[in-house]
């Protein structure tokens, strides 16, 4: 077997001899340049690459060999019972039923997290959660701003009997707010402006805007971030009658191609 690559052409070609042409067909030598040597050949590492061709075709002839050797006789002994394996349908459909149990489970939880009556902490008698317009008395303006822009829900629990006040907060996490850093309240917008952009031989340049919205903190933020260059997209071929393996990139247009 003789591989031969030539630098200033980019092309490398695969010879072998009658005894090994059963075993490196061209279809096998062109998958295998493919798969294993022009990777590394595409990224400048040649000596990787061919090492790498050198064990794929070292494989492909022991099991070339392994094919060759006669089969072993056939057992006398009988042979284990197969295993049983469930079918595709029943596998999916078992599948289908586990998702269907753990979602309808977390979704009974988060139902009862929200409603559940709650038990006081002081006279351990029942609390009675308040409506919207009810809770609004007892959140400070910090939090009835937050959920007036919708970034934040609150609930509260009320005890009727000793006046004891329990608060629950669930962030809505569809909603583009972050919370700032001056003022702890989920009020902050970050907004980013495309000042450059970027090539595949310059960086580009960006603007990021932090602002709270929360109108007794003032909050505002500017700063600018690099973009990093444009990356060229990359892709193998081969030529040739299949013994021959290439590669060809954006950047340079050339590539090693296969020998008939």
């Amino acid at each position: 077997m003789l591989i031969l690559a030539v630098m200033e052409r980019r092309r490398i070609e695969v010879e072998v001899g009658y005894g090994l042409e059963e075993v490196l067909t061209d279809a096998r030598i062109g998958r295998l340049l493919d798969q294993e040597l022009i990777p590394f050949f595409r990224q400048g590492e040649f000596g990787k690459g061919l090492l790498a061709g050198v064990q794929g075709i070292a494989t492909l002839i022991g099991a070339g060999e392994a094919a060759r050797q006669p089969l072993p006789p056939i057992p006398t002994e009988p042979l284990p019972e197969p295993k049983t394996f469930l079918p595709l349908a029943t596998f999916l459909f078992g599948l289908l039923m586990g998702l269907l149990a753990v979602t309808g489970l977390g979704a009974l939880g988060w139902w009862f997290w929200r409603n559940w009556r709650r038990y006081c902490p002081e006279c351990r008698k029942p609390m009675r959660l308040l409506s919207e317009s009810e809770d609004d008395a007892y959140l400070t303006f910090e939090r009835q701003f937050e959920e007036s822009i919708g970034s934040v829900n609150y609930r509260v629990w009320r005890c009727d009997d000793c006046q004891t006040l329990d608060f629950g907060r669930i962030v809505n996490i569809f909603r583009d707010y972050q919370k700032c850093p001056q003022c702890d309240n989920r009020t902050l917008t970050v907004t980013t402006y495309r000042i450059v952009e970027p090539t595949y031989e310059t960086t580009g340049l960006e603007e990021i805007h932090k602002i709270c919205r929360y109108p007794r903190c003032h909050y505002s933020e500017t700063r600018t971030r690099r973009i990093p260059r444009r990356s060229r997209q990359v892709w193998i071929g081969t030529g040739g009658s299949g013994r021959g393996g290439g590669f060809f990139s954006g950047s340079s247009g050339g590539g090693f191609g296969g020998g008939g």
